[in-house]
């Protein structure tokens, strides 16, 4: 009797836990049995409190991906749910080695070294000179590695140092978080495989006119030490010259390659950032003109995520102690999110990203412990609370004055959400992003309490970045709700305009934005959107396509 009581006690749980799960994620991205926790009743009032707060019309995104936190379900945008997965497989011990290899682009400037004896016997005083004039443009080889890999930019950041213009600009946030990382490598797995190339062309895309200028100048410098070998050939040991001439074409030659790549990674973002709007339109929709046409929507997301978690991050006192609570709000998450929010947005979103920072000012220290501090709440209440806390930080009027310039109008200034859902946007991503500031503190806590990242602080740099999960928690609840920003801001506003056809004049083929304008009957083939007749062929094939949309054959494995 006790085995079947006990039986049907577990299967009761199990059933409300799934009904739980059932009603709660479609408004708050957490499920647990509503018998858990040391008080499951006054949980579930919080819980029920913290849905009224949620607008009716709102549901969670079907892209958010669950984890696991012990008895807890958490879900997280896709970008978040991967960053935690990695972060749990990281190495403790290996660091990423970054760059490394040789650069593709600049495999003779790596090659290259400048030849040891060049001038003739017996050179007069001019010759000399000529030869160290040729040598000092030779310093110029190091350019092509500094425009490969164009995140280098960030080791002249002033170390440590913030202020007004270290955070005046995306290029300047960029630039000195990535001045501090540079000092500590990431753990082996920690970032995504594209990460670096991604990284990688967003800066191009950046710093576009100094990279342009690096290449013109070291495109110069080439330039005129062939002009000095060339006019004043007499000088030079001729076998040396003759090898240096060479080497100097060869190296300009791979400058002009890198310039063209660099071009091409530009105009293809620019192509593609264009047809977006594209895509927007045909779904009756626009946005504002942003900074930086040649980034992609998705390269833009990509600083909201990473450049949000870091800043949210060092406000917590990791990475750059300033010693100053406000000047930490001001420098590390007003500065941060007013640029992100242009960068998606232009000033409607630097002004919504300010009305995010807004509300920093009230905190909470009460909850985010996750349920670990003796004689505190438990996991469940703080997870919660912490996860309100999110909501307020988006959505409510920011009322608290501490530390503004300014006070705020009676009443306090409307929040982030209703600010941009009175213009229009759909603002699922971005209170999605808030919501999840509870998950983030809960799974950080479990299963990912032992990982550590930069736990040793290296002057000038007073303070580790992640040295326990409420560091992490920070990370995790900055990058969400920069995202989230970036996402709803991306997406546009709506257009009293018709949709736009995809398909007008086209009878088969990709539509431009994720969808078909149709397919073509055996023996056609779609040729720039119109079906037209096909010859199959298989000649010198024994497998594959024939060309048509048949099969030459399996092959064998």
């Amino acid at each position: 009797m006790k085995r079947l009581l006990a039986l049907a006690s577990s299967s009761l749980v199990l059933a409300l836990a799934a009904s739980a799960g059932t009603a709660e994620a479609a408004k708050v991205p957490l499920a647990f049995a509503p018998t858990l926790g040391a008080n499951p009743q006054r949980t579930q009032q919080k819980l029920q409190q913290l849905e009224s707060r949620i607008p009716a019309s709102f549901a969670l995104p079907a892209t958010l991906v669950p984890l696991q936190s012990a008895q807890i379900e958490l879900r997280f945008l896709p970008e978040m749910a991967a960053a935690f997965t990695r972060a749990g497989a990281a190495s403790a011990t290996k660091k990423m080695t970054w760059p490394g290899g040789t650069p593709p682009l600049c495999t003779k400037h790596a090659a290259f070294s400048a030849p040891l004896a060049l001038l003739a016997p017996n050179a007069s005083t001019a010759c000399v000179s000529a030869e160290a004039s040729v040598r000092r443009q030779l310093a110029s080889v190091a350019a092509c590695r500094e425009i490969e890999q164009p995140e280098r930019y960030v080791l002249s950041a002033p170390k440590g140092v913030v202020n007004d213009q270290t955070t005046a600009t995306i290029e300047s946030l960029v630039g000195l978080a990535g001045e501090w990382f540079s000092n500590y490598p990431a753990p082996d797995g920690l970032l995504p495989a594209d990460f670096v190339s991604t990284l990688r062309n967003v800066v191009w895309k950046l710093r576009r006119g100094a990279v342009d200028v690096q290449i013109a100048t070291a495109r110069a410098s080439y330039a005129d030490a062939l002009a000095v070998l060339g006019s004043q050939a007499a000088c030079f040991e001729p076998t040396a010259r003759a090898a240096l001439v060479a080497s100097l074409n060869e190296l300009d030659a791979e400058l002009g390659a890198a310039s063209a790549h660099v071009a091409d990674v530009s105009a293809k973002g620019k192509a593609e950032a264009d047809q977006e709007l594209v895509c927007l339109a045909a779904r009756s929709r626009t946005r504002a003109a942003l900074p930086f046409p040649s980034l992609t929507a998705e390269e833009r997301r990509f600083v909201a995520f990473w450049l949000g978690g870091v800043y949210w991050r060092a406000r917590g006192g990791g990475m750059i102690p300033l010693g100053s609570t406000q000047a930490a709000r001001v420098q590390f998450c007003e500065r941060p999110m007013r640029r992100i929010g242009e960068l998606a947005g232009g000033a409607t979103g630097e002004e919504a990203g300010y009305r995010v920072f807004l509300n920093i000012f009230d905190g909470w220290g009460e909850w985010f412990d996750m349920g670990t501090t003796p004689g505190g709440q438990d996991v469940y209440e703080d997870l919660v609370e912490m996860t309100n806390r999110g909501r307020q930080q988006v959505a409510d009027p920011a009322t608290s004055s501490i530390g503004l310039p300014f006070p705020l109008p009676l009443g306090g200034l409307e929040g982030a959400v209703p600010f941009l859902a009175a213009k229009g946007y759909d603002t699922t991503a971005l209170m999605t992003g808030g919501l999840d500031m509870g998950p983030c503190y809960a799974y950080a806590l479990n299963p990912l309490v032992a990982f550590r990242y930069g736990d040793v602080p290296m002057a000038p740099y007073g303070g580790p970045f992640v040295e326990g999960f409420t560091a992490l928690g920070e990370f995790c609840a900055g990058a969400s709700i920069s995202l989230g920003l970036a996402t709803t801001l991306l997406e546009g506003t709506p257009t009293s305009a018709p949709p736009t056809p995809l398909c007008a004049g086209r009878s088969c083929g990709d539509d431009g934005c994720g969808g078909s304008c149709g397919t073509c009957a055996e023996g056609l083939t779609c040729t720039a959107g119109a079906c037209v007749a096909c010859t199959p062929s298989c000649e010198g094939k024994s497998c594959g396509d024939d060309g048509c949309g048949g099969s030459c054959g399996a092959c064998r494995d």
